[in-house]
């Protein structure tokens, strides 16, 4: 075996076990170093893996995924101005499978996601959703997950912790409202209604990103799994 060599401070084989990383082979070891706590990869000596990261958000016509169904997503690579997509289309059951089938691969393409509010609504919807449609959501530990609803939460002092009100607290534009109306035609499939939902939902994310980059200096983040 090859030594193990910190590419900070050229300690060789002075270094513990500090979990393990996702990069483009797979679920790797990481290493910390005892002498400059750096930490690094066996096989990237010198240079850390760089995670794909995403913005994520989701519409749909309610709560409770065994009564509601996705009407649409949207996943911003990070840094980057496409923004990943779709809208449930056909109205039926085969299209919500559609638009939740091409989700699930989307993801798969990120080594972690950002979401307000996931761990408690969009992640279970999508969950949920997609083993209806007899589907493979991303199993534990696949995916990292870092919530901004609770760094805004444990950060920052606000009298509500919506998307909307931290936003314009940090001086983050673009965050929208759809009229009730738009909520009241979707229902019953109207395209013009979930246009302006999907329209919604892309501003979110970029919103979203918006926020995470101001807040990002205020808090360590952790590797939880979605």
């Amino acid at each position: 075996m090859t030594d193990l060599i910190c590419p900070r401070c050229g300690e060789t084989n002075n270094a513990r076990r500090n979990g393990s990383i996702l990069s483009p082979r797979g679920r790797v070891q990481r290493w910390q170093c005892h002498k400059c706590n750096k930490k690094f990869h066996r096989s990237l000596k010198t240079q850390p893996i760089k995670l794909r990261e995403g913005y994520l958000d989701i519409e749909a016509s309610g709560l409770k995924a065994n009564f509601d169904v996705m009407y649409s997503w949207a996943l911003k690579p990070r840094g980057e101005s496409k923004i990943l997509s779709d809208v449930i289309k056909p109205w039926s059951m085969a299209g919500e499978k559609r638009i939740v089938s091409s989700l699930i691969r989307a993801m798969n393409k990120f080594d972690r996601v950002y979401t307000y509010n996931g761990t408690l609504y969009d992640l279970p919807f999508i969950r949920t959703r997609a083993l209806r449609h007899g589907l493979n959501p991303q199993e534990y530990m696949q995916i990292y997950h870092t919530d901004l609803y609770f760094v805004a939460k444990s950060r920052l002092s606000l009298h509500r912790k919506a998307l909307a009100v931290v936003a314009h607290a940090l001086n983050v534009p673009g965050k929208t409202d759809i009229d009730p109306r738009h909520w009241e035609a979707a229902i019953f499939g109207d395209p013009a209604a979930l246009k302006e939902i999907h329209r919604h939902n892309l501003g979110d994310v970029c919103v979203l990103e918006g926020v995470h980059n101001v807040l990002e200096p205020f808090y360590a983040g952790t590797n939880r799994s979605i």
